[in-house]
């Protein structure tokens, strides 16, 4: 059984002069404040065999250089399940934002917000060919 988590908190701001000086102290485009992550990870055998869940926090950010457009927060869950049938196929199954976050990754210039994947499931089968 292992655990792991993360926090990142950037202050960061553009140092703008000649052509950039209209940005000069905004905060970076598509650079949040806060991020966070963590994960539970359980290994029942050196085969694969285990589980895991994990989580995701990016916070608000700005999608342009002049801070007026701003991408929204968002929180993820994503999970893993994988079962050893022998020593050489493993069934594995993933599911990638779990409760279907809204996750904004872009506005175009028509205003348009473009967004990461929706919640997708997966299931595949790992052989082992040594």
């Amino acid at each position: 059984l292992s655990f792991r988590a993360a926090y990142s908190y950037v202050d960061a701001e553009v140092d703008g002069t000649g052509a950039a000086a209209a940005i000069d102290g905004l905060r970076p485009a598509q650079v949040p404040r806060h991020s966070a992550s963590g994960a539970i990870r359980w290994e029942a055998d050196g085969n694969g065999t285990g589980a895991s869940l994990s989580a995701r926090y990016i916070g608000q950010q700005f999608e342009d250089d002049v801070n007026i457009l701003t991408l929204g927060d968002a929180f993820t869950v994503d999970g893993r399940m994988a079962l050893a049938v022998n020593d050489r196929l493993l069934v594995e199954t993933r599911v990638e934002n779990l409760f279907d976050a809204r996750v904004e990754t872009a506005i175009d210039s028509n205003g348009i917000i473009e967004r990461a994947f929706p919640r997708t499931f997966w299931i595949g089968l790992r052989v082992r060919t040594e």
